[in-house]
């Protein structure tokens, strides 16, 4: 008979253990290797409330891309200003101030 091996899957963790059944008839013995991995909380804690780690990096990048698309919403207003005689630089400098 050929080596069995069992999985215990956790939250936070995974075990394993790799059984021979031909080893001996008592079954302490027939354990070959056994063994887990134990893994980082997927929450912080701050205050004693807990908080998913995922949902500050969504918040941290959806204040990012707020930024970012007020910084283009101006640009383009910038370029519709400068294009209709309305704003005194011209798009040479435009080009330098995005950059």
């Amino acid at each position: 008979m050929e080596n069995i091996l069992g999985l215990d899957l956790g939250t936070n963790s995974i075990g394993f253990s790799l059984r021979n059944p031909n080893l001996n008839s008592d079954i302490i013995q027939q354990f070959e290797n056994y063994g887990s991995t134990v893994f980082k909380k997927g929450v912080g804690s701050e205050k004693g409330v807990e908080f998913s780690y995922a949902a500050k990096r969504t918040q941290k990048r959806s204040v990012r891309r707020l930024i970012q698309s007020r910084k283009y919403r101006i640009w383009e207003t910038l370029d519709v200003l400068m294009k209709n005689g309305f704003c005194p630089i011209t798009e040479d400098e435009l080009d330098q101030w995005r950059r």
